[in-house]
């Protein structure tokens, strides 16, 4: 009984911790929201994220010279 613990346990650990990292890459890479203001420069579009702009068109985009 006690070697059978000593292999499961180790196997069970590693698909639990595997699981929880792929739920949190997904939750991290795949957002089902905008993020939070950041005092209204911040805007999340499409995808897109904009700083000092309500309207990204890339990925990234920085609104203004400061």
């Amino acid at each position: 009984m006690k070697y059978k613990i000593k292999i499961l346990f180790p196997i069970l650990t590693s698909i639990i911790v595997g699981l929880l990292i792929a739920v949190l890459v997904n939750a991290w890479t795949n957002p089902s929201q905008a993020p939070s203001g950041g005092g209204g420069a911040l805007y999340y579009s499409g995808g897109n994220v904009g700083i000092g702009t309500t309207s990204p068109t890339t990925a990234l985009t920085v609104g203004g010279t400061n």
